[in-house]
């Protein structure tokens, strides 16, 4: 289930890409200061057409479900190995990171050529919490540990 979580958004964008180098490379490099692209933007390859936006839209709907699982089974890990001062800030993380598949999915199904304000926050709230989501991570599993990692989290680390 996490490989092919993972691997659904990476499949469908390189998809969307070489569909769009391929079936609409002049609309999709297209500038209005005519420099050239050789690689479509990754609003263009994703959502400026129709087959290209059904691939991209069907995995994230595809993959949301698991990404929320996930963030429930990160919760009782963090539960599990961290001590309790740090409690509160596994939620705010486990929030973040719930907000951040929200935003995602608002991202994917709100293209700017339709609603671009709403499709710009859900681009800022995305990043934004992406990465406080992995700084706290970082930060939670470095120093705030009851534990300490296993033999496969060591591995995984290096």
């Amino acid at each position: 289930l996490a490989w092919s979580t993972c691997l659904l958004p990476l499949s469908s964008f390189v998809f969307c890409v070489i569909w769009s180098l391929l079936y609409n490379f002049d609309d999709s490099t297209f500038t209005h200061c005519k420099v050239p692209n050789f690689l479509p933007s990754i609003s263009a390859a994703i959502g400026n057409y129709r087959t290209q936006r059904f691939v991209w839209g069907t995995a994230i709907a595809v993959h949301a479900g698991p990404r929320f699982l996930f963030t429930s089974m990160y919760r009782q890990y963090y539960k599990d190995i961290l001590n309790n001062a740090a409690q509160k800030l596994a939620s705010v993380a486990c929030f973040l990171n719930v907000v951040e598949n929200v935003a995602l999915i608002g991202l994917t199904f709100i293209p700017s050529a339709y609603n671009y304000a709403i499709h710009e926050k859900c681009f800022m709230t995305f990043m934004l919490t992406s990465e406080l989501y992995m700084v706290l991570t970082c930060v939670l599993l470095t120093r705030y540990r009851a534990q300490p990692p296993s033999n496969v989290e060591t591995c995984s680390q290096h």
